[in-house]
Formats: structure tokens, sequence, C-alpha cells
């Protein structure tokens, strides 16, 4: 990496200012290679062992009606990205509202097989509590 970009790609933590001295894939890609090495290193730690989402977090998300906009289901899909790690296959769960949003449309039109989707989504999540 060129010494003059180094700072470029400083990103500050509560342990301190971490920076590239070298980078496969140029900038372009340093916050997801250091995402990437993040989640590795403190996934490892022993003080993340047993995390598991906030009950009052999971009643909100059981509380969320069925989306009827197009926004209000990405606002869904990204809380549920936010839980993937916790979430066995949820990919498998979330298809079909994935493939609803396919060529970005204005309205949102989904079937009865999009709404079990969603219900089965919710209910993985509220499952972790249990």
């Amino acid at each position: 990496m060129n010494p003059e970009d180094i700072p470029k790609a400083a990103i500050i933590t509560y342990f301190g200012t971490c920076t590239f001295n070298y980078s496969r894939f140029c900038l372009r890609n340093a916050e997801s290679t250091f995402q990437l090495l993040m989640a590795g290193i403190i996934g490892d730690l022993p003080f993340c062992e047993g995390v598991q989402p906030l009950l009052e977090k999971v009643a909100a998300v059981q509380n969320l009606p069925t989306p009827s906009a197009v926004k209000a289901l990405h606002e869904f899909l990204a809380i549920m990205n936010y839980y993937y790690r916790f979430l066995l296959a949820i990919a498998a769960n979330l298809a079909l509202l994935y493939i609803s949003l396919k060529g970005m449309p204005k309205d949102l039109k989904c079937g009865p097989l999009q709404e079990v989707d969603f219900c089965n989504a919710k209910n993985a999540l509220q499952l972790l509590l249990l």
C-alpha cells in the first residue's frame, strides 16, 4: 500500500487505531477485509460465547406487521441480516422475500408464500430465546 494511503484506511476502535500496511485489494475493499479479520478474531474470544439477542429487540421484531411496502421489507431484511449469525439457514426462510425485491419494484407484491417466510423468519428469531 502506498504510505500516504495508510491513514485513509485507518479504523478507530475501542482498542486503538488499526491501520492496514498492506492491502491485496487496494482501498476499495479495505473495510470489508478488516471486518472479516475482526469477526474471525473477536468471534474466538471467550467473552463472545453464549451471546444472544436481547429479549426486547426480539419482541420488537415479533411485533412487526407484515411488510406492505418495499421500504418496510428492506428494513425487515436488514434486521434479519443483523441477526444472521444466530440463525442457522435463515437464508432459506428469506429467499422468497428477497425474490420479491428482484428488479427493484416500486410496489411490493407479496403472496401467501412470502407471508409464510416472513412468519418463519420471525419465529426463528423467537426460538433463540427458548
